[in-house]
């Protein structure tokens, strides 16, 4: 597999990282912990180079487990760890709330280390921003951490644009760590322009939409009482049924690229920057080969010779004015998504049209298209697609 760099600062690593929470919990009872020894060290063997953990998964355990699978390669990888929640005093290990106090940021570090038995943290993420903390003292604590040789990088996670900004007036910020997927499009106004401003490297967490979009969730899925999406809106069986449209749809495009619903899913984050590095989670291998296969430089070289085939300026700005018309028609919050289903529906190809996708406009009229964006207006997907905030 091919690397890429995070942000213009940050340590080359994997297209393709791996992220570990559920190694040890939250989608469903804990795995077997000698199965996932081996199981993270096959994703080192199939090419991955970089592995997400934090104290708060488990909390602990999943530092440990890193740390002891990855021993025997500890140069071969980057690995991510977070710090910022507060545990119950009590001794239950349960999170409470949010600290990141700078003697806390440096009592974690201290854990995080022993923990993932390493020298030094390569990638250090504030895990949540903590509102009674001012950020500058968040990127103090963390900068004087690199300069004892305690971290290599700063990272944040789920941050707002202005503290991204502050944070970065004091200490380089490689990579900012937020959710992020076809499922999932709010980066896209704010955050995404200013990490590229910036230099800044973006790391999408549930980029497959917690398992959704690989298309072996549907609205007949149950889940175990200890799989934390029991608790989400979004896995109740009224939106899995108004969702399905979309991994319809993916199965469709991966049916003609001889790729899965969740490979196209990930070649599209793929596709969308060279500093972008998801991180799908899974404990089972195979789902393992699949994600990385969505890496291939053949699926992602033909991806882009579709992207940019034949394509004008003058194209461009047709199909730039053309998506503005049939968005005029229909102003409801949804209205976006809608015509990218509908574009999918009536063209068969692209995704990402208004920036790539130009020569297609050729294909259909507004009319075609807003037949089928109706469609799918009147279905309930209206409210369940729209991004967290």
């Amino acid at each position: 597999m091919q690397k890429r760099r995070l942000g213009t600062r940050g340590p080359e690593v994997s297209e393709v990282g791996l992220g570990c929470m559920g190694t040890t919990s939250s989608y469903g009872p804990a795995p077997d912990r000698q199965q996932m020894i081996l199981f993270l060290r096959s994703a080192v063997e199939l090419g991955a180079t970089f592995f997400d953990t934090a104290e708060a998964y488990g909390p602990f355990v999943n530092e440990e487990l890193v740390g002891e699978a990855l021993a025997p390669f500890r140069e071969q990888v980057v690995i991510a760890t977070k710090f910022g929640f507060e545990l119950d005093p009590t001794g239950e290990r349960e999170l409470v709330g949010v600290d990141s106090r700078p003697e806390h940021i440096k009592e974690v570090a201290e854990g995080s280390l022993k923990r993932l038995n390493v020298d030094a943290i390569d990638l250090f993420y504030q895990h949540r921003v903590d509102p009674d903390v001012p950020i500058e003292d968040v990127a103090g604590a963390v900068r004087d951490l690199i300069g004892e040789g305690k971290v290599k990088h700063f990272g944040l996670s789920e941050a707002a644009v202005g503290t991204i900004r502050r944070a970065h007036a004091v200490q380089y910020v490689t990579a900012v760590q937020s959710e992020y997927s076809l499922w999932t499009r709010g980066p896209e106004a704010e955050v995404l322009p200013t990490l590229k401003e910036l230099g800044i490297g973006f790391v999408p967490f549930s980029p497959l939409g917690r398992g959704f979009l690989t298309g072996k969730i549907d609205a007949n899925t149950t889940f175990d009482s200890s799989d934390f999406r029991t608790t989400l809106p979004r896995f109740t069986p009224t939106a899995l049924e108004a969702n399905q449209t979309l991994v319809d749809l993916l199965s469709k495009i991966g049916s003609r690229k001889g790729a899965t619903p969740a490979q196209i899913a990930l070649a599209w984050l793929l596709g969308q920057q060279p500093w972008i590095v998801p991180i799908p989670g899974t404990t089972k291998l195979e789902r393992l080969e699949e994600n990385i296969g969505a890496a291939e430089p053949a699926m992602l070289r033909e991806l882009e010779r579709v992207r940019t085939e034949g394509v004008t300026e003058e194209e461009v700005a047709r199909a730039r004015a053309y998506v503005a018309g049939s968005l005029a028609m229909d102003r409801r919050s949804n209205a976006r998504h809608a015509w990218y289903l509908a574009f999918y529906e009536v063209v068969g190809v692209g995704w990402d049209f208004p920036d790539r996708y130009a020569r297609a406009v050729e294909m259909v009229t507004a009319a075609d298209v807003q037949a089928v964006a109706q469609q799918y207006l009147a279905r309930p997907t209206t409210v369940v697609l729209q991004p967290r905030r």
